[in-house]
């Protein structure tokens, strides 16, 4: 399927000024990197810095794209939980966990006119608040669909977003070297383990030298199981998971692909820990908003719910057992991490 392009609610073609890549075979080589920045650093040396306790104070594929392209959340139209459930957790959870919208880039930089990339961009927000407050920059956005973005005053308001229907596990429809800040968020559940390496490499193309890639991603998994049903449930859930190619776990290894690739320097982690449901009230979101996630997940996680299962479980079992799994991990006072890649291509 071709690349379609939408401006929010308008559909609009992106401008012959350098946005759509061509697609002459001539002209899908990636650039060289260049031996004349220096090296990487090496994970010891990646400066990491951890804030503790920040909450103090059915997967579906969209019609026409690659059946191969797995999403195990919810995406077709009128789906309104996976909608809100996006909504809280990228226009208010993560970004109150980090205080900020974006990092790497500097406000300066946004301010006097960059060019934006926001890779998976789902219900759009992010995009439309960069808008508002950074106006002189020009953006751009790729996913799967654009079925989740809501029809509000905030996203109508938007001046010059261009956003593409296509997904970053193939080659991005734009230019080499096209943007100065390449954003990304929540993206475990669509990137295998063997598709890191070309997302991190994608991003590193279509950033000109000395922008930035800044990534966000949430384990969304209890780092300690504080009960016997919490354990069993873990255990035989993602070494399945992980057998398909899928690490659930792996948002702390995502500045490892981003090293890898050896394009970027100046590789940073932050880490945010998140109270699940017992600290406050936006441990209680943070718990509401996981909750949600596994309920949507149903398809792809109920096998997990017993040993030896030979049958799925009903909607209503599977409710249930979440249920007590989160109030397990209400009560064991659980905690999740979520964690901030931030590099510069050399």
């Amino acid at each position: 399927m071709g690349a379609q392009v939408s401006k929010f609610s308008q559909r609009a073609r992106l401008s012959s000024n350098g946005s759509l890549a061509p697609s002459s075979p001539q002209q899908q080589a990636q650039p060289s990197p260049n031996p004349s920045h220096a090296t990487v650093s090496s994970r010891t040396e990646r400066k990491e810095r951890h804030v503790s306790n920040m909450t103090s104070g059915s997967g579906s594929s969209p019609a026409g794209h690659d059946p191969l392209l797995r999403y195990f959340l919810p995406a077709q139209p009128g789906e309104v939980t996976e909608g809100s459930r996006l909504t809280m957790q990228q226009y208010y959870l993560l970004k109150q966990s980090f205080k900020t919208n974006f990092m790497g880039i500097t406000p300066d930089g946004l301010a006097a006119g960059s060019r934006v990339l926001d890779a998976g961009t789902a219900t759009g927000l992010w995009l439309a608040e960069m808008e508002r407050d950074f106006p002189a920059s020009k953006y751009f956005a790729v996913d799967l669909t654009v079925n989740l973005w809501p029809d509000t005053e905030l996203m109508n308001s938007s001046r010059s977003v261009n956003v593409v229907e296509s997904h970053s596990l193939g080659r991005l429809p734009f230019n080499d070297g096209s943007f100065d800040y390449v954003h990304e968020q929540t993206q475990l559940y669509i990137t295998s383990q063997d598709n890191w390496p070309h997302v991190i490499n994608e991003f590193a193309r279509v950033l000109k030298p000395g922008g930035y890639v800044d990534i966000v991603e949430l384990d969304p998994f209890p780092v300690i199981a504080p009960t016997p049903l919490v354990a069993g449930f873990l255990s035989r859930l993602l070494p399945q998971m992980l057998s398909t190619g899928f690490d659930l776990r792996g948002a702390s290894r995502v500045a490892d692909f981003v090293e890898a690739s050896g394009q970027f320097t100046d590789v940073q982690v932050i880490r945010r820990t998140a109270a699940m449901g017992w600290d406050g009230r936006l441990s209680e979101l943070w718990l509401l908003h996981l909750k949600e996630g596994y309920l949507g997940l149903r398809n792809a996680f109920s096998f997990a719910i017993r040993p030896n299962m030979t049958a799925p479980p009903s909607e209503q079992e599977y409710a249930r057992f979440m249920d007590a799994f989160f109030e397990d991990c209400a009560n064991g006072q659980a905690y999740c991490n979520a964690f901030r890649v931030t590099a510069r291509k050399k």
